[in-house]
């Protein structure tokens, strides 16, 4: 899946390399493993938006459990905003038949849910609504 727009107005700003063989089979969507493979463990926009690395999902993924327990079973974490913000799919709802998206605040225990899958979270919200997804 291309991610023109995303590129377009992303700029990356650091990289770190994932060194290990972690965690392709974390990801049950092969959309995000492919989005996660590309763009895993950059930072955008100096530090604006950040994804994570994939040996970095199954931490995040305990940890903001958490703080959500209710959604235990049901996220795979992927990014993080610049205020520590958490985005992650929510296997429980779809967009265009791809897990939806949550962005998950540990600071005030809110979960707000996204009406977007990967591909359009990336290249429609954060185009259109930048400073709403991410307080830019």
């Amino acid at each position: 899946m291309k991610y023109a727009n995303f590129e377009k107005n992303f700029l990356v700003t650091s990289e770190m390399q994932d060194m290990s063989n972690a965690s392709r089979e974390l990801l049950s969507d092969p959309y995000l493993a492919d989005f996660i493979e590309q763009y895993g463990g950059r930072s955008f926009n100096d530090g604006l938006y950040r994804v994570l690395k994939s040996s970095q999902i199954g931490d995040w993924n305990k940890l903001v459990i958490r703080a959500f327990p209710a959604f235990i079973g049901k996220i795979t974490c992927f990014g993080i905003d610049w205020l520590g913000r958490v985005f992650a799919q929510d296997s429980t709802r779809l967009v265009n038949f791809l897990p939806a998206i949550v962005m998950l605040e540990p600071g005030t225990a809110q979960a707000l849910e996204i009406p977007c899958n990967i591909q359009s979270f990336h290249e429609v919200e954060l185009q259109e609504y930048r400073d709403a997804a991410l307080a830019e």
